[in-house]
């Protein structure tokens, strides 16, 4: 059982990034021309995914004893009890999670304008906010769901008041 400290810094690593995750949605729904509020999202996204690294990392230290099918077996056991689905594949998940969000960083940093892009955002944002929701389900807080559902509705509200698909104005950043 990790110690109290490994608790907090594996669960707060966790929260920090997804609220990174969630910045950066918002900032995309509320401001997705505004060249100055997406260079602060692509901050905020690099330092999310900076923060998720240390939680990964954490996990492994603290839970796991750097041992992967450690890892493996806990998320296994923490699957069956909250879903009743017996498998440790939820790993891999996390590691495709990793990477992609690796990926739309690296695209984002190489062009302002990639949030705009609406064949990769779309289905990238889709995919991390499904596992955002599932690591919830399965790893998280009973009420952060809740939270995390009426953000994600405030969100889409916002997109629908706020709708445009021009790119970017202004120079790259």
């Amino acid at each position: 059982m990790p110690t109290e400290f490994g608790i907090a810094v594996t669960a707060w690593t966790a929260r920090i990034a997804v609220g990174c995750y969630l910045a950066r949605f918002l900032i995309d729904m509320a401001r997705p021309r505004d060249v100055v509020w997406q260079a602060r999202g692509r901050r905020i996204w690099t330092i999310g995914w900076i923060v998720f690294c240390l939680h990964v990392l954490a996990a492994y230290h603290f839970y796991h004893h750097w041992s992967r099918a450690a890892a493996w077996e806990h998320t296994r056991e923490q699957t069956l009890l909250k879903t009743g689905w017996d498998s440790g594949v939820g790993l891999f998940v996390n590691d495709l999670f990793l990477l992609v969000w690796l990926v739309d960083l690296v695209l984002w940093w190489r062009d302002i304008n990639r949030p705009q892009q609406r064949g990769w955002y779309v289905p990238t944002q889709s995919f991390l906010l499904f596992i955002v929701i599932n690591a919830t389900v399965v790893f998280g807080p009973p009420g952060w769901i809740p939270v995390a559902i009426g953000v994600m509705i405030a969100a889409g509200v916002l997109k629908f008041w706020r709708r445009s698909t021009r790119p970017l104005s202004g120079k790259s950043l």
